[in-house]
């Protein structure tokens, strides 16, 4: 069906991809190279957080280390894991760059993540998709809420109507704060959400918002 959104803003980690695998190597080679007596993260540890702020996500897996080794694993590991999803990337969920270039002949579209400086470029690189996103916006640019980086795209774009589109209650929580639509998609990091339209696919999402999909 058409909907009658002018626009559609999609949360990064967990709608469109998952990077934990690099991400998990990133933080431990950040541990090893600053000698930081700390258990060796796995993926669910990862997946756990995702989603979150950058800052906050250190700050919760690591929450029994001091400040200063807080302080150091989040500086350090903006970086680290950027260089492994550049050398590693991450993994496209189903479906997603044949939706993202369908849905773009009908709706401009934006992303807005909890993420760090350069990740979203970095997605946007690897999968060739810098001329299908108008605008972007993420914590690391503004250290802003996500609610208030909805607001930020929505505001410079002048956009009248959009949609966000997410996978966890956070991602809605933030759509709701921006007063913005939201859709979930389920297969990633949160628990279905009984109160939102929810996807189990990104094609069902496609289907949903295109007239006449095929």
């Amino acid at each position: 069906m058409k909907t009658q959104h002018d626009s559609l803003i999609f949360d990064l980690d967990g709608t469109l991809w998952d990077t934990s695998e690099s991400i998990t190597v990133a933080w431990n080679n950040v541990l090893e190279r600053n000698n930081i007596n700390f258990k060796k993260i796995d993926t669910s540890d990862i997946k756990k957080i995702t989603g979150m702020q950058h800052d906050e996500c250190v700050k919760t897996i690591f929450r029994s280390l001091d400040k200063n080794k807080k302080s150091l694993i989040i500086k350090e590991t903006m970086i680290e894991d950027n260089l492994m999803i550049k050398k590693n990337g991450g993994r496209l969920y189903s479906g997603v760059i044949k939706g993202l270039k369908l849905l773009n002949q009908h709706y401009k579209m934006y992303i807005v993540s909890n993420c760090h400086k350069g990740y979203i470029e970095i997605f946007l690189n690897l999968n060739k998709l810098n001329d299908i996103f108008l605008d972007f916006e993420c914590w690391g640019n503004t250290k802003k809420s996500k609610s208030d980086n909805i607001d930020i795209v929505k505001n410079r774009n002048r956009l009248q109507n959009p949609l966000y589109i997410g996978d966890t209650k956070w991602d809605m929580i933030a759509a709701n704060k921006s007063n913005v639509k939201f859709h979930q998609l389920t297969y990633g990091f949160g628990d279905k959400i009984d109160e939102a339209i929810s996807f189990p696919t990104f094609k069902d999402l496609a289907k949903f918002l295109i007239p006449n999909y095929l």
